[in-house]
């Protein structure tokens, strides 16, 4: 009697450990930050920023002992890459009929250093000029910059290993010729980051990439924002349930893998219906994925 015990929980120990969850991607379609409504199809990219580069602030910070180096930046980007990027980036994404980009900065001539909105009459006489409806204007663009250094250790070797990580704050308007104000006022956020190795703590911290050139990349990357102002793709993980000693479940990874779910839903289906317990919630989920992966999310809701 205790031999069948022990064989009977040897056996649930086994099925249960050969349960695995495997991931797989799904691009989805998600809405853009603002809503593009008809009549809003010629886009021109102004930079509308006000350099003002005695706000940029560089500060070491040596209160945390387990860093070999930490210095904090607030800077300004700028603003002619990030402007370049997004324009590019919106016309890759064929949203619009046209995108054109305004080649000089809007305050290059301003006397005194203060951000300012578009007046109507600028607008009006930008869009007649470039022949757009609307004006996608960036404001202002802010970068923050967080430069470390610290000793690693292992079983091989002792080296220096630094991380410089931009946050990247644009501040973007949307304005049209029939209105005073703009339509909207938008400040993304993102973050790009580069790692550095070496010996020593100076070869490391001269490895990191220096302010100007931070700029320059990450206003670039800013740009690349653009593209949360549309719809756009998103690429998303999905996971379901597996098990590598189940004859079944091993067709339905062969069917995912051929990116044939229908098949891989009447496999699961099959089992639903014999199953109970976990094992019918398990199938209930994957079920659900099934139907996801295969545009029926109503089903998917209701499964």
């Amino acid at each position: 009697m205790p031999k069948q015990i022990f064989n009977t929980l040897l056996a649930c120990v086994l099925l249960t450990a050969c349960n695995t969850i495997k991931e797989v991607s799904i691009d989805n379609l998600v809405p853009g930050k603002f809503n593009f409504v008809a009549g809003m199809d010629s886009v021109a990219i102004v930079n509308n920023t006000t350099i003002d580069s005695s706000r940029d602030i560089t500060k070491e910070d040596v209160t945390n002992k387990f860093m070999l180096y930490h210095e904090k930046s607030f800077l300004q980007g700028n603003p002619q890459a990030a402007s370049e990027s997004l324009a590019y980036t919106l016309a890759n994404q064929k949203y619009f009929h046209q995108v054109i980009i305004c080649d000089s900065s809007l305050r290059q001539n301003d006397t005194i250093s203060s951000a300012r909105l578009l007046t109507q009459t600028e607008i009006k006489s930008l869009c007649n000029d470039l022949h757009a409806n609307t004006l996608i204007s960036l404001e202002n663009i802010w970068l923050s910059v967080d430069k470390k250094s610290q000793l690693v250790q292992n079983a091989n070797m002792t080296y220096c290993y630094g991380t410089t990580d931009a946050k990247v704050y644009p501040v973007i308007r949307i304005y049209v010729p029939t209105r005073t104000t703009p339509l909207a006022t938008l400040v993304l956020q993102d973050s790009i980051m580069w790692e550095s190795e070496a010996l020593t703590p100076r070869a490391v911290k001269d490895s990191m990439p220096q302010l100007d050139s931070i700029k320059i990349k990450a206003s670039s990357f800013t740009g690349e924002l653009g593209r949360e102002l549309i719809p756009h793709w998103v690429t998303s993980s999905r996971y379901y349930y597996s098990n590598s000693m189940n004859s079944i479940a091993q067709e339905a990874n062969y069917y995912i893998n051929l990116g044939d779910w229908k098949r891989a839903q009447r496999l699961w289906e099959s089992q639903f219906k014999s199953s109970n317990g976990k094992a019918k919630a398990r199938m209930a989920f994957n079920i659900a994925l099934s139907y996801e992966m295969d545009n029926s999310l109503n089903n998917a809701i209701k499964d």
